[in-house]
């Protein structure tokens, strides 16, 4: 047998073997590659996501502090109302931001330079609604509608009028949807609670002794106003707030 006819079948052979090799290597290299990138934008819109949710977290703290100071200072909700800090609570946030609505030359610098000293790839869009349908305990407040009643006579007394049925009707409608919010989380409570005690006997020898309304009671006695609350449990129910730990708050829960 000739020597050239047994080379040529190795010769091809050895092309045939270097040929798949480099194919498998090729496909393997450019599979890793898009494993690669695809755990980078994984990655990168992981972080986009936390940061648009400490964004909103602060958003809701700096908001829960307006608030806050809002109600502890009168003077201030006569420039200032409510729904104007709900309105920039609830104005959607969009990264990046389009310099093309800034005007102001030294404002589309400053963005510039925020751009870049930025390490996040993509796009954030952050949306912050109010939650509607549930049971708020703000709602047991009534403190707009005794403010409302005592203005109310005081403008009666010095007028000598009788008094208006139609406030007279709104201050019912308050009360009931007072006594409204308020049994409907008694209900809720009470339901759950016995719910927990059966599935969970740990859960009732701990918390078995617990009492619904009077846990409803001390909600509202945290929310109201000081002085407003009238019950007879009310001494237990401050002596349960030491002032050099912890005090009901007197004020909407945010």
């Amino acid at each position: 047998m000739s020597k050239k006819g047994v080379a040529i079948p190795i010769v091809l052979s050895s092309i045939t073997i270097l040929t798949f090799l480099l194919v498998n290597f090729t496909f393997f290299a450019e599979l890793n590659f898009i494993k690669a990138d695809n755990i980078i934008h994984k990655t990168q819109a992981r972080l986009n996501a936390r940061s648009g949710l400490h964004f909103a977290m602060s958003m809701l703290t700096l908001y829960q502090q307006a608030r806050n100071l809002l109600e502890e200072n009168e003077s201030i909700k006569s420039f200032v109302k409510a729904e104007d800090i709900e309105k920039i609570l609830y104005n959607p946030f969009q990264f990046p931001i389009d310099d093309s609505v800034v005007t102001n030359e030294i404002m589309k610098t400053a963005l510039g330079d925020f751009n870049e000293i930025l390490m996040v790839n993509g796009k954030i869009t952050l949306n912050i609604s109010p939650i509607t349908g549930h049971l708020n305990p703000n709602h047991m407040r009534f403190s707009h509608y005794k403010k409302k009643e005592d203005n109310k006579k005081n403008k009666d007394e010095e007028k000598d009028l009788p008094a208006n049925e139609e406030d007279e009707t709104e201050g019912d409608k308050t009360k009931d949807s007072i006594l409204f919010v308020e049994n409907e989380i008694l209900t809720i409570l009470k339901k759950n609670l016995e719910k927990e005690k059966e599935k969970n006997e740990d859960f009732d020898t701990l918390y078995g002794n617990l009492d619904p309304e009077f846990l409803v009671k001390e909600l509202k006695f945290y929310v109201m106003d000081p002085g407003q609350f009238t019950d007879p449990e009310q001494g237990e129910l401050e002596g349960n707030y030491d002032p050099s730990e912890a005090n009901a708050k007197h004020k909407p829960l945010l």
